[in-house]
């Protein structure tokens, strides 16, 4: 045959399912290949015949393929292999044909001279010669117009060390060179990178406040520092036990390494303004302030002040008594939630009218199987004294619960009980039934309460519908009836603000909602307002000494809401103002107590 072309590779992209790759070129022998893989960095690698890859097609003037090893699910495959050798998406396969320089036909006097043999042997020879051009075409070289005197060096590997290999001054022999002249200007005009003296054998970056000479004393000293103008000096980063430490990266790519230690001392050291936060570690601020001279957060010390440990937030809360292993997995309905609402893996639910009061408690909702205890509520001492706030449901949404169950408790042996504190979508606040009341019952709006008095439930004749309350004599015969009138004088009990020594039962009101809102405390001692816009709280008007207060701030369906709170009258802890939570439908409470002049006050946040 003849050697009709120059082709002496292929080159093909990879895309991690293809493993046939052809070349159109002749090789006499599978060993005749070179398959190597490019990265997308440029990185290259050379594969292994029989390892990686099979070849197909030697001695065909046309050519082959390269067929790349992979499970096949056939072992009889020349191409099977466990491993997948096959070129990933951005790789590129290179196929090149590499001959050895050796002459393998021997010519025997007067043996038969074959044609096949001789032409076989001249085409070896044309193929080397084109091996041998591919690699001059990749080499750098000097155009026919040009010459080079001698193209030679004679330095030895000492006399060539940290040196660069150039031409000499005339610019014809090859040469070691200890320095280059370079152009005085590289980065265009206005700003040199590389700044060249009049004598031209000195060099220095021109940078703002840098030079070559600043910047090659760094080493080993971690950082530049301004030290005037167009001056810069190295600087040492040092430290001690206890403190931040700056390490240097690699010195190349890396970037310096900032390490705070476990335990930072301030012995002997003011903290003073800028804010903390971000504290994550096992020590969190909620764990903060358990101890004499700790410190405290926020959170902690209201909810200290407001008597509640921990307050929760749960999606759903139930009803009725359940059922722990089926009736709290994924896809299950409670208190309204069905369909596409239904409860979700991960759920918290507030499980709180069980028949067996120990099992109360609140629960994660799981795939399958048994419920178990939220892991912020699986021991006692989680458990007592905790507020919860539901947010779904169709009898729960928005309420606020609070567990009535002491300390001392045992988990799952104890009783747990819950009473209903704010009924965010209505009805009863909780179930009364004690000594006083005969049989208990919800204390609604239109509900009737029995009293039991000397033993008696019930005011034996009926009272006319003029009566208003009724008691009985000492003989338990008859009843007699007093009046409001007679009980309060002319004017009833809910006209006028009065003040009590023991506990009182009393309806929070609605405040008008405004630019500016006004809260009279002799009608509104707990206050309810909705704000549907960045709002002001005047000062109160008719506050009495010793008295309590509340007012529950509600955002409305869009949030982001302010209160002002800066009247003169408001005093929160440290002087400075809650900042109140701003999602769709959040709740905070501000709790006051008056000394006549001033409210003195605390927030709980975000109840939704």
């Amino acid at each position: 045959m003849t050697v009709s072309t120059t082709t002496t590779k292929a080159s093909a992209s990879g895309n991690g399912s293809t493993h046939s790759f052809a070349y159109n070129f002749k090789i006499f022998a599978n060993a005749d290949l070179q398959v190597i893989i490019r990265s997308s960095t440029g990185a290259e690698t050379t594969k292994t015949l029989d390892t990686h890859y099979v070849v197909t097609g030697a001695g065909s003037a046309s050519g082959g393929n390269v067929l790349f090893k992979y499970n096949t699910g056939s072992s009889s495959d020349a191409h099977y292999s466990t491993s997948d050798y096959r070129p990933a998406s951005g790789e590129t396969v290179v196929i090149k044909r590499v001959l050895g320089l050796t002459q393998g036909t021997d010519y025997i006097e007067n043996d038969t001279f074959s044609a096949t043999d001789h032409e076989n042997a001249l085409d070896r020879v044309t193929m080397m010669a084109q091996q041998l051009q591919e690699i001059f075409d990749r080499t750098l070289k000097v155009s026919s117009t040009n010459s080079i005197t001698t193209p030679e060096f004679t330095d030895n590997a000492a006399a060539r060390a940290s040196k660069a290999l150039g031409f000499s001054s005339d610019g014809n022999t090859l040469a070691v060179v200890d320095s280059i002249i370079l152009p005085t200007a590289l980065s265009g005009a206005g700003g040199k990178m590389i700044r060249v003296n009049s004598g031209e054998t000195a060099y220095e970056f021109q940078t703002a406040a840098q030079t070559f000479t600043n910047l090659l004393a760094t080493e080993g000293t971690g950082m530049i520092a301004h030290a005037g103008s167009g001056a810069a000096e190295p600087r040492t980063i040092t430290g001690t036990s206890n403190q931040i430490t700056l390490t240097n990266g690699n010195g190349v790519s890396g970037n310096p390494v900032v390490s705070i230690p476990d335990a930072i001392t301030f012995t002997g050291k003011t903290v003073s303004g800028g804010t903390f936060s971000g504290i994550t570690s096992s020590s969190t601020m909620a764990a903060m302030g358990t101890a004499n001279l700790s410190i405290a957060s926020k959170q902690y010390v209201d909810q200290a002040l407001a008597g509640i440990r921990t307050r929760l937030t749960v999606r759903a809360a139930t009803t009725a008594n359940i059922d722990l292993t089926a009736d709290l997995q994924n896809g299950d309905s409670l208190d309204g939630l069905t369909g596409g609402s239904a409860l979700s893996t991960g759920d918290a639910v507030l499980v709180k009218d069980q028949s067996d009061q120990s099992e109360n408690g609140i629960y994660t909702v799981v795939s399958s199987g048994t419920a178990s205890r939220s892991t912020e509520a699986d021991t006692w001492d989680e458990i007592a004294g905790q507020l919860i706030s539901i947010q779904e449901g169709t009898a729960n949404s928005n309420d606020l619960y609070l567990c009535t169950a002491n300390s001392g408790g045992t988990l799952n042996t104890t009783a747990i009980t819950y009473a209903k504190i704010f009924p965010g979508s209505g009805g009863t606040v909780t179930n009364v039934a004690t000594a006083g009341l005969a049989t208990g019952g919800a204390i609604t709006s239109t509900g009737t309460v029995t009293v039991s008095i000397n033993g008696q439930s019930s005011l034996g004749a009926s009272p006319v519908a003029a009566d208003e309350f009724a008691i009985y004599d000492a003989d338990a015969t008859a009843h007699k009836k007093i009046t409001t009138t007679q009980l309060f004088g002319s004017t009833e009990l809910t006209a006028t603000a009065r003040e009590y020594t023991k506990t009182q039962n009393f309806n929070a009101t609605t405040l008008s909602d405004g630019a500016n809102i006004s809260w009279d405390l002799s009608q509104n001692q707990v206050a309810v307002v909705t704000l549907a816009g960045n709002r002001t709280l005047d000062a109160p008007s008719n506050m009495v000494a010793g008295a309590t207060y509340l007012i529950i701030v509600k955002q409305d369906g869009s949030g982001n809401r302010t209160l002002d709170t800066s009247a003169s009258a408001y005093k929160f802890p440290g002087g400075t103002e809650p900042t109140l939570s701003t999602g769709a439908n959040a709740v905070d409470i501000l709790s006051f107590v008056s000394d006549g002049s001033s409210m003195f006050g605390v927030a709980q946040l975000n109840f939704s």
